[in-house]
């Protein structure tokens, strides 16, 4: 059961929650100039926003950006870019380029297209939207190297709530997604039509693509491994089960004010933020049009999709032989989750409990120093619901990840191929029917 309530509000609960955020949480690193950024926005209003973090792209993704503006489903759209770069990295030569390719565009505007210190508003009237490009990527803008993308991020959907409290901008929904990404025509439509209350953040559907070579080959090896572990955390019950992709989450705005914005992370963002709306809300699995993301090469973060595609194309034999946690592990995670059910129902004390746990799933617990989380179901929790409400988010997604890695050497990995066959099975083949033996 998710904690319904904190999103069950008025519009009064929001703007109050906003005040308080932009106040004391929001990012100071407009400068003092918000006021300014809001007023080269504030004739036009917008029923739905964009953020996208750019380090080092080229302006190939705006044109594809512009071919949308331009459709109806994508009418009074706010596009905010925060153009960034770690400050460990001198060579501002890209962004540069893309940042004199925004200044020189003309669109139909009732005022002069121009740049305004550390920021470019540009006006789209045939759709009445809007593109606004912040500079985070020269000198003494650059972003710190440990904060990076998550930042970045937080950088530009903050501005967005600040266009919400200033009416400006009229949506439940804060999207934000990469350069690399495709976004199909529906992809505001997908959100408009689960708009519950109840739900903290919508995870797009999403694809690969590229041309047929290695890179592509091993992005799509990573992105079936990806699935795998989702339906694998499906499969054991976890609340926790969906994909943590920057380029395929929508938030709803005051969950992501009461879990405080992004994480400034420089790579995970999207993992951690999502971690922590999970606590709150339901996360909703979309199921319209996909996203396109380009498979590519990429340093840009230090874990995730580029980083582990690299270590697949270091491998020769990983395209054939690429291997991934052992389906039994779903299998005793799931009996770890029934199992907290009956820790909440007082069928044991919580000694006692633990101690029935098979000795891996024991020392796995122990390894995540369980015993502060029995300590206090012991002597604060006095009823059923606080307790399911405190073992969820004691083991999160994160715990989750460290249980499977703890278990790991008495379930050795699998290759891909054969754990998607157990996983499709239902855990039903008989080699796994005798494993459970």
């Amino acid at each position: 059961m998710k904690d319904k309530h904190l999103l069950d509000s008025t519009d009064h609960y929001l703007s109050s929650h906003l005040k308080k955020y932009l106040a004391s949480y929001a990012e100071q690193k407009l400068d003092g100039s918000t006021e300014d950024i809001l007023a080269s926005l504030r004739p036009r209003s917008f029923n739905h926003c964009l953020t996208i973090p750019v380090y080092n792209e080229s302006h190939t993704f705006i044109e594809s950006l512009l071919a949308k503006l331009d459709s109806a489903a994508w009418s009074h759209t706010l596009i905010i870019l925060i153009i960034n770069q770690p400050d460990s990295d001198p060579n501002t030569t890209q962004n540069q380029a893309l940042w004199s390719t925004l200044a020189t565009l003309r669109f139909t505007s009732s005022v002069p297209t121009a740049p305004h210190n550390f920021f470019l508003t540009l006006n789209h009237l045939a759709s009445c939207s809007s593109i606004i490009a912040l500079d985070y990527f020269t000198e003494r803008r650059k972003l710190p190297r440990k904060k990076g993308v998550g930042l970045a991020r937080k950088i530009g959907c903050d501005l967005a709530c600040h266009c919400i409290h200033q009416k400006i901008l009229r949506t439940t929904w804060l999207h934000t997604s990469d350069a690399d990404t495709q976004l199909p025509d529906d992809y505001f439509n997908q959100t408009a039509s689960n708009s519950s209350k109840e739900l903290s953040a919508a995870v797009y559907a999403y694809t690969h693509i590229g041309e047929n070579n290695t890179v592509t080959q091993a992005t799509a090896l990573y992105e079936r491994s990806l699935h795998y572990y989702v339906e694998g955390l499906r499969y054991a019950g976890s609340l926790y089960a969906y994909h943590t992709l920057g380029s395929c989450i929508a938030i709803n705005t005051l969950a992501y004010i009461l879990v405080r914005g992004f994480t400034k992370r420089a790579g995970g963002e999207d993992f951690y933020c999502l971690n922590k709306l999970a606590k709150i809300g339901g996360i909703k699995q979309l199921t319209g049009d996909k996203l396109m993301i380009r498979a590519r090469k990429s340093d840009r973060v230090p874990f995730g999709t580029g980083p582990a595609v690299e270590k697949i194309l270091k491998n020769s034999d990983s395209l054939t032989t690429l291997t991934t946690y052992n389906p039994l592990i779903f299998w005793r995670l799931k009996k770890l989750l029934l199992s907290f059910d009956d820790l909440c129902c007082n069928k044991d004390t919580p000694e006692k409990w633990l101690g029935r746990q098979p000795s891996e799933i024991k020392t796995a617990l122990e390894s995540l120093q369980i015993s502060a989380l029995l300590d206090h179901i012991s002597s604060q929790i006095k009823d059923s619901t606080s307790c399911a409400r405190h073992i969820r988010h004691w083991f999160d997604a994160f715990k989750t990840l460290k249980f499977i890695h703890a278990l790991e050497p008495h379930y050795p990995k699998v290759s891909l191929q054969e754990a998607e066959s157990q996983l499709s099975a239902g855990f039903e083949t008989q080699k796994i029917t005798k494993a459970k033996s």
